[in-house]
This record gives C-alpha cells, structure tokens and sequence, in this order.
C-alpha cells in the first residue's frame, strides 16, 4: 500500500486527544486465526439495516472538504455481494484502510483515495482464534499485507493487499481500559507500544477492539521502515466527531490506517 512507504528508520507518533479513553496492560499476541486471499468461509446472510451502531455514515455530507477522498461502505455479509461492492470501490482508487466486521451480518470499510496500480485484494475469515497464529503467519508468507483488522471474542477478519517485500515478524499487542482512564492516559500507553514495536522495527498495520480491550497489528517486513508520520485519533462514538475529525485528516494529506470502534470510542491510526 502506498500510504506506507517505508524506507528509513524515523517514525514520528503523534497523539491527538479527543475525549476520554483509558490506559491498561500490554500483552503479547493472542491466539488466532487464518488466511488466504479473497473470501472464505464467508456465509450469504442478511446484511445490518444501516451503519454500525451509535454511527452515521456522514461521508457525503457537504461540509466536509475531502469527501471526495474518503468513504464509509456498509456492505452485507456475503462474499459475492463483498467481493463486487469492494472491487468497484479499488476500480475508483478508493482502497479499503479500515475494516469493522459483525460476523453474519455486515462489513463496514473506511476508504481512502490511494492510487495503486496494483489492485489485487483479499479478505478472509479466520474461524478461529486457535488458528490465528498459525493463519495469519501462511498469509503474511503467502505475500498478502494487511490493511487492517477486525476481532471479535470467537473470530477474525483480515483485509491486505499484495506486498513484494517479505514480512520477518508479527505481533498483535492488546491494552486494556476502563472508566477511570483519560484519553491521554491510553493513547500515552499506544505510544508506548508503538514505540517499543518500533525498536524491533514492527510498524502498525491495522488496529480492532473487543469489548473494552484495543489489539494493535504490528508487523516487520524487509525493506519497510517509518519515514511517515504517525498520528492516532480517539474520539468519542457520537456519529459526527470522528468523521469530521477524519475528513480533516485526509484534507491535510494523512492516509487512515486502521479502524476500530466500541459503543463509546472510534480509534483510527494516520500515517501521512
């Protein structure tokens, strides 16, 4: 993807406060899941009536400066309908940069206008959380990067792109929160781990929240190191404040490199 061009060692973490979120512990990797391009084990279901929960997908409205540069899909949770809605959305160079999936219903991508001449694309469901390390590995070996990621307590869903540079390592790091917590407190406590993945030179690559618990995709490849600037956004789950936060972030240049959203908090990772 060409929001992360990588050559050098710099990376600049940037912190953008908006609301109160919550710091808790690091961890390692948890067990999950599996991979192969395109779609499997993807079921035909019903999709959600609408946007994801306590959201609207405000992308078009005509406030918003970049809105030619930014889209919000909502689309059902059958492979065929999937796989059609997200290649014509790659065909008008808008690439998936954010994934929120509800497993038998919907999938929620974040599009930014990213201009890439190759547009090979996969999305997979990993069944299991068993399975992750073990599905997440054969895909990143198979040459799939990932763009982002969605969790939930029993599966996971990775959508990449085609990379040429080998990837050397991954790791998923989780925080917790909780009430107490400040939005300077947790994204002091991202900070931290961006920071110590960086010094095994992993760079985030997707971000997914389960509950009141954050997962942050970490990944090591060859040839890709930081020399863009990173910014994180918290914002409150209120259906406007991270979008016109996000329209705002696109106007200035910045690339969305991940989605993740909880009834209260929307985080999106920036890399520009």
């Amino acid at each position: 993807m060409s929001n992360r061009k990588f050559v050098s060692s710099a990376i600049f973490l940037l912190l953008i406060l908006s609301f109160a979120f919550t710091g808790g512990q690091r961890t390692t990797e948890p067990d999950p899941v599996q991979a192969s391009p395109h779609i499997s084990e993807v079921p035909n279901r019903e999709p959600l009536p609408s946007t994801p929960p306590n959201q609207t997908a405000v992308s078009e409205t005509p406030e918003f400066k970049a809105a030619d540069r930014w889209k919000i899909g909502i689309h059902p949770y059958d492979s065929e309908v999937l796989n059609s809605e997200i290649s014509e959305q790659i065909a008008a160079d808008l690439w998936p940069v954010g994934l929120q999936v509800l497993t038998g219903n919907s999938v929620m991508v974040l599009y930014s206008k990213v201009i890439e001449s190759d547009k090979t694309w996969g999305f997979v469901r990993i069944s299991s959380l068993d399975q992750v390390n073990t599905r997440l590995t054969e895909l990143l070996q198979e040459g799939w990067l990932p763009l982002d990621f969605s969790l939930s307590s029993t599966d996971m869903h990775v959508i990449s792109s085609r990379s040429p540079n080998p990837v050397e390592s991954w790791r998923v790091m989780s925080l917790s929160y909780d009430s107490t917590d400040t939005p300077r407190s947790i994204l002091a406590k991202i900070d931290q781990v961006v920071r110590s993945q960086l010094q095994e030179k992993r760079i985030l690559f997707g971000v997914a929240a389960v509950g009141t618990t954050l997962y942050l995709l970490f990944i090591e490849t060859q040839g890709l190191l930081a020399t863009q600037e990173l910014s994180i956004g918290l914002y409150p789950n209120d259906g406007s404040t991270a979008f016109l936060a996000l329209d705002q972030k696109v106007f200035e240049g910045a690339v969305p490199a991940g989605y993740a959203y909880t009834d209260e908090w929307i985080l999106i990772p920036y890399y520009k």
